[in-house]
């Protein structure tokens, strides 16, 4: 009715009044204005939430980019905090294995049953075993006489509930069978409060005992000569003092007779059971030692070495090493004292051969006080 109303005022409307009447109070209510405001009303109510939402959206994307470039530095920044930690880790762990390489133990980690999980190198200069040895499955008792074994695992399971450091004085057992003693020092593993395993040590006191035994062989020699009644009873003694230093079972001492001008064998202990005898001092080792002054470790080339050079004689029997000392008082050569086996070429070596030379002058010094204590009684006191 409006649209029919104002479309008959539009045909008669002339003046610019009507006109602008017309514009006041009949167009704004026209069909088409209508739609239009209602389209603008329509249009409002779905793109301003719509609006307002992708705004939202826009923020929102804005600040979760800010977070991920904060977190993506502080990512790159704990990765690289991590790459110090383990360049610093590997570094500490390199000095930490040069460390435990260059000492002179063997160094043990083992699980809570006693299997070795990890050895050092000296597992090989202590106990002849490879580290391929030591990675199958191999228990820490292995490494001790069998009557010790029973006692180590005891210990090993008491140290790991009680969480105490030990220590034990053992003996060593090498791969070839031989033993030797050793100390152990033992301590648990701990991680998050829970017993993981064991850590140790084992110290080879060989050297430490050999020093010990020395050093009673020295005191020993000296009283022998007070205790014993004669010189033969005296080369006894000096035979089982030597005996409790290295293998002593084919013993001799030769002793050089002034007046006789030979090399005689006071003393003789040999698993050939040849009886004493008295040689001129060009014949045999022994001879060799006495003529020459210095000590001889010799094993079956140097002995064939030596005949060829016609240093010794050629028919004679030797053993697979012989180790003869001279006995010196001062520079003078008053006789010689040997070792030997038959049978075992490695029965001695460089430390036996020191040993002896270290307990030779107090043997000397011991055969020259008897000797003289026999000839005139009145010549030495105390």
């Amino acid at each position: 009715l409006i649209d029919i109303i104002n479309r008959g005022l539009q045909l008669y409307l002339g003046s610019e009044e009507l006109r602008q009447l017309h514009e006041i109070w009949i167009q704004p209510y026209t069909v088409d204005h209508f739609n239009r405001a209602l389209l603008i009303r329509r249009l409002a109510t779905v793109f301003i939430p719509l609006a307002i939402a992708l705004l939202i959206i826009f923020f929102w994307m804005i600040l979760l980019r800010l977070k991920i470039n904060i977190k993506s530095a502080d990512l790159t920044k704990s990765i690289e905090a991590h790459k110090i930690t383990a360049a610093k880790l590997q570094e500490s762990r390199i000095k930490y294995n040069s460390l435990v390489e260059s000492l002179t133990e063997m160094v043990f980690e083992t699980n809570t049953e006693g299997v070795i999980t990890y050895a050092n190198s000296n597992i090989k200069s202590m106990f002849q075993y490879t580290l391929n040895d030591a990675a199958r499955i191999m228990r820490l008792s292995e490494f001790f006489i069998p009557s010790q074994r029973k006692q180590i695992m005891a210990t090993l399971n008491n140290v790991m509930l009680k969480r105490e450091k030990v220590v034990l004085d053992l003996a060593g057992l090498k791969k070839d069978g031989s033993s030797f003693p050793v100390r152990l020092y033992i301590s648990a593993i701990i991680r998050q409060k829970e017993a993981q395993g064991i850590v140790g040590n084992i110290v080879d006191l060989s050297y430490q005992r050999k020093t010990e035994l020395i050093q009673n062989a020295l005191y020993g020699i000296s009283e022998a000569v007070h205790q014993s009644k004669n010189l033969e009873e005296l080369f006894s003694h000096i035979h089982k003092i030597t005996a409790s230093l290295m293998p002593a079972d084919n013993f001799n001492i030769a002793i050089y007779d002034e007046e006789e001008k030979k090399l005689k064998y006071p003393y003789n202990v040999n698993a050939l059971e040849w009886e004493q005898q008295s040689q001129n001092p060009a014949t045999g080792l022994t001879e060799y030692v006495f003529k020459t002054g210095k000590e001889l470790l010799a094993d079956a080339d140097t002995i064939f070495h030596l005949q060829q050079e016609n240093e010794i004689e050629k028919d004679e029997k030797y053993a697979k090493v012989w180790l003869g000392i001279p006995l010196k008082l001062g520079d003078q050569v008053i006789g010689v004292i040997a070792v030997q086996d038959y049978e075992h070429e490695k029965t001695y070596d460089e430390q036996e051969k020191q040993i002896l030379i270290f307990i030779s002058e107090q043997i000397a010094i011991a055969i020259e006080r008897k000797r003289n204590l026999e000839t005139d009684p009145g010549s030495f006191r105390g």
